[in-house]
């Protein structure tokens, strides 16, 4: 059986992986500031983080409330210091999406990957 030719990952500009990962970050960042919280998940969440940046014991059963805790912190209560940290984990996430996927299928496989899952309405609404 005759193998099928690969395309090479060098004729695609280094910068392109850089592009890809803007275009995810223009999705994500520009809308933190558009709506306030009021989703009671996000209201427990904020809650917790504003008690973790005021230093009381907190028992925090996931990541996100220490992430809204960290803005709070470091940014002052509002709610896009609050998105903002998660918002930040969701642009790594897929940057570390990029890295696994090049790593293992090649340099465009792994910008087509960023590409479909950052503008998947699942990702922007977790990271938002």
């Amino acid at each position: 059986m005759p193998s099928v030719p690969v395309e090479s990952s060098r004729s695609l500009p280094r910068w392109t992986p850089a592009v890809a990962l803007a275009a995810v970050c223009s999705l994500i960042l520009p809308k933190l500031t558009e709506f306030g919280i009021w989703d009671p998940w996000e209201i427990e969440a904020a809650d917790l983080g504003r008690n973790i940046a005021e230093g009381k014991d907190v028992l925090i059963q996931s990541i996100g409330p220490w992430l809204v805790g960290q803005g709070f912190r470091g940014l002052g209560v509002d709610e896009w210091t609050g998105r903002l940290p998660i918002a930040l984990c969701g642009l790594l996430m897929a940057a570390l999406c990029y890295a696994l996927v090049a790593h293992f299928a090649g340099r465009r496989a792994g910008v087509y990957a960023v590409i479909i899952a950052g503008s998947s309405p699942l990702f922007i609404f977790n990271a938002r």
